[in-house]
């Protein structure tokens, strides 16, 4: 059995957030970058080579370029804005926790809050800069941060018996000597 105290702070819900917008999201990321790359192919394509060379024309090219960056920069602002919004609208999310694991599953226990769940419940893990990713079939998240474990090894290991990993999982489980 594993038993451990985590008390999430902001850094964690963030880089909850992140994952599961980059890695969940992967469609919307690449609809991003292949609009990005069309806005900047299109203003290159309207403009003539020889309108490329002049002054205008690199301005034009400039003002594109910018564009595209400051969209990107406002996004991510608006990212980080909404999540911190989130995290101090909602206390269930700073609540310090107490987690047992087992070979039946996880239990979870808070000031607001305790519950459990089986293993069969759960459809992927993943590892991500130093967080671990437990995901259910509804798509809701339990994530720590690996640091969180007194026995990394043997929480990777328990994972591994019960739940579909990722190859990052599995990476990890090399590093540990536990594969």
């Amino acid at each position: 059995m594993i038993r451990f105290q985590y008390n999430p702070v902001f850094k964690d819900y963030r880089a909850l957030n992140r994952y599961v917008l980059f890695r969940g999201r992967r469609l919307v990321a690449w609809v991003a970058i292949f609009a990005g790359m069309l806005m900047v192919l299109t203003t290159t394509v309207v403009n003539s080579p020889d309108e490329m060379k002049t002054a205008e024309g690199m301005v034009a090219l400039l003002k594109v370029a910018i564009g595209c960056a400051l969209f990107f920069v406002i996004l991510f602002a608006f990212f980080y804005w909404r999540v911190r919004r989130r995290w101090n609208a909602a206390e269930e999310l700073r609540t310090p926790r107490d987690y047992e694991m087992d070979d039946a599953g996880i239990r979870v226990k808070g000031e607001l809050f305790q519950g459990s769940m089986e293993w069969k419940l759960f459809k992927t893990a993943d590892f991500s800069r130093g967080y671990a990713f437990l995901k259910t079939g509804q798509n809701l998240y339990y994530y720590f941060p690996i640091s969180a474990f007194p026995d990394q090894k043997a929480f990777l290991e328990l994972v591994n018996r019960h739940v579909k990993v990722s190859k990052r999982w599995e990476r990890a489980l090399l590093k540990t000597g536990a594969a």
